[in-house]
């Protein structure tokens, strides 16, 4: 799945397939795009699982984590 990642000024990523991020909640401030990238269900990232962030994509749209355990390399 092509998703795009956001970051916040309360320090958390977020996970979205609009490239805008328009979906993504207010109380986090303004969002930033840092970057898209393919996110597969096999990927193994630290503090994230990524089957349980592409569920929560297709079905509410975005997925957020604290930016000191999302791992956005890869």
């Amino acid at each position: 799945m092509l998703v795009h990642v956001f970051s916040d000024l309360k320090s958390s990523y977020a996970f979205t397939a609009d490239p805008t991020g328009s979906n993504l909640p207010d109380e986090g401030g303004q969002w930033q795009h840092r970057k898209t990238m393919e996110l597969r269900d096999t990927d193994k990232r630290i503090g994230m699982d990524s089957k349980q962030a592409i569920q929560a994509i297709q079905t509410k749209g975005y997925f957020i984590v604290p930016a000191e355990i999302g791992n956005l390399s890869g």
